[in-house]
C-alpha cells in the first residue's frame, strides 16, 4: 500500500467520522428542539382549558375553605355535587401527570415548563396532598399521581431563580 492510498483511506475514515458526529448532533438538537415546542404546546393547551381553570379554581376553594379537606374527594360514595367536583379535580391532577410523565420521559423540555408553570404545580401538589394520600390509601396503590408529587417536591427544594 502506498503513501496515497493510505491517506485516502485516511480521509474516508475521517469524513466518515465527521459525518456519523454530525448527524448524531442534528438527531440530538432535534429531539431537544422538539421537546421544547412540545413543552410551550402543551403549556398553552392547559393554560387554555376551562375544564382545568374550573378545577384549579375548585382545588384552590377546598384549600382555602377550612371545612372543606379536599381528601373527602377520594371516597367513592359521594353525592352529585360531591361527584362532580371529583370528576374536576381528578381531571386537573391527570392532567398534570401526564405532563410530569413527559417531562421524565423528555417529551417536554423541563426548564420551559417550570419557568411557566412552577407556582401552579407546586402549589397544586401541595393542595391535593391529603386527597393523593388519601386516593393511594383507599386503592392501595403508592403510585397514583407519583410522577406529579415527585416533580412538585423536586422542584419545590429548588425554586426558581429570580432573573435580573
Amino acid at each position: 500500500m502506498t503513501i496515497g492510498e493510505l491517506v485516502k483511506d485516511y480521509q474516508v475514515l475521517i469524513s466518515s467520522a465527521a459525518a456519523i458526529c454530525s448527524t448524531f448532533y442534528i438527531v440530538r438538537n432535534n429531539r431537544r428542539i422538539a421537546a421544547q415546542k412540545n413543552a410551550v404546546e402543551i403549556v398553552r393547551a392547559i393554560n387554555q382549558d376551562p375544564l382545568m381553570q374550573d378545577g384549579l379554581k375548585l382545588i384552590r376553594k377546598h384549600h382555602e375553605a377550612s371545612d372543606h379537606d379536599i381528601a373527602i374527594l377520594a371516597e367513592m360514595d359521594l353525592d352529585d355535587e360531591k361527584r362532580e367536583e371529583k370528576k374536576k379535580v381528578l381531571y386537573v391532577l391527570n392532567q398534570y401527570e401526564h405532563l410530569a410523565v413527559g417531562i421524565k420521559h423528555k417529551t417536554y423540555d423541563e426548564k420551559i415548563v417550570k419557568q411557566s408553570s412552577y407556582g401552579t404545580i407546586v402549589n397544586l401538589e401541595k393542595e391535593c396532598r391529603s386527597l393523593i394520600e388519601r386516593a393511594r390509601s383507599i386503592s392501595k396503590r403508592d403510585t397514583i399521581w407519583c410522577n406529579i408529587q415527585s416533580l412538585a417536591q423536586r422542584w419545590d427544594k429548588k425554586p426558581l431563580k429570580i432573573n435580573k
